[in-house]
């Protein structure tokens, strides 16, 4: 995940709700979708917040010595 401050549920486009669309930059998305984290939202006392997903291209890679 990462560390960016993701976007409320109801600024989301229907396709990146539904996972289809990276929660970044709207890019299609496919198998290899990563999870971004949650985006959070509250219809009154009803949780409608969702799990988003982002491409590759926003994912940070380990640098070189990096301890995993």
């Amino acid at each position: 995940m990462t560390g960016r401050t993701l976007p409320t549920v109801w600024c989301l486009t229907p396709d990146e709700r539904d996972g289809k669309r990276c929660v970044w930059c709207g890019a299609e998305l496919g198998d290899d979708a990563i999870p971004a984290g949650i985006a959070v939202g509250y219809w009154g006392a009803h949780n409608r917040s969702v799990a988003v997903y982002e491409c590759a291209a926003h994912t940070p890679t380990a640098e070189p010595g990096d301890a995993t």
